[in-house]
């Protein structure tokens, strides 16, 4: 192996699992302002969010 490939240095792409995060994020708080922004319920976004483009993703797997 020669010096220059032992420092050659790689950029990284985002990961899967945090384009995910990102995407539920996004979707979660989405619903939470459509829900009038109430407090104590992160949790109930987070998971119809999650629930939604999971199945989304599904739907599109399904298609192709």
């Amino acid at each position: 192996m020669s010096k220059s490939s032992r420092h050659k240095i790689m950029l990284a792409k985002p990961s899967e699992p945090s384009r995910n995060h990102e995407a539920i994020e996004a979707m979660a708080y989405q619903l939470w302002l459509l829900r009038g922004c109430p407090i104590g319920s992160d949790q109930e976004d987070w998971y119809r969010a999650e629930a939604e483009l999971k199945n989304k993703h599904q739907a599109n797997q399904h298609a192709a």
